[in-house]
């Protein structure tokens, strides 16, 4: 089956992914709209508007809505960059914290950026390694500039020829067979 952000090796252009991923109905919902994403796949700038679908009891943005705005957006941007490096990957959020810092009302802005040194020191251990586990931390802005919440997002990649180096379990002792 065909990966829905690029054919083969080339990657979906830049303003493709922002229209798919704009009307991807989980992040529609929440409110969750792709302002801009580089065309090289290093940058993406996305809002986070207050409406009826993602307002709590309080008239404010709903927690999940600022998880649902945070979670996809640095696997994307590494799967893209990566794979117009070359480098094809799984890529997983592993984990993610939630810290809120103040209620969200109107239009939040979140950015992400991947560095060039991040870059090659994902694709330098993915390639010796095959494995690569990084956390980035996510800021939500209001219109004024005050951080709204803050999460660390922890992206786990990996090429498709991994294979885990786990011990195998002893079986247990004293059940019966």
């Amino acid at each position: 089956m065909a990966h829905p952000l690029g054919r083969g090796d080339r990657p979906m252009p830049a303003w493709a992914v922002k229209w798919m991923m704009a009307f991807f109905p989980p992040l529609w919902v929440n409110g969750v709209w792709p302002q801009h994403i580089s065309p090289n796949y290093r940058q993406a700038r996305i809002t986070l508007r207050l409406g009826f679908l993602n307002r709590n009891l309080q008239g404010t943005v709903w927690g999940g809505a600022y998880l649902s705005a945070v979670d996809p957006w640095y696997g994307i941007l590494l799967w893209l960059a990566l794979k117009k490096e070359g480098m094809h990957t799984y890529v997983f959020t592993q984990s993610m914290t939630a810290e809120f810092k103040k209620q969200g009302r109107g239009t939040l802005t979140i950015d992400f950026t991947l560095t060039q040194e991040i870059l090659d020191q994902a694709l330098e251990t993915l390639r010796t390694v095959g494995k690569w586990i990084h956390p980035f931390e996510v800021l939500v802005h209001d219109a004024k500039g005050d951080v709204c919440f803050r999460s660390v997002v922890t992206m786990n990649l990996r090429r498709p020829d991994y294979v885990s180096v786990r011990p195998i379990d002893p079986p247990p002792q004293g059940l019966p067979l």
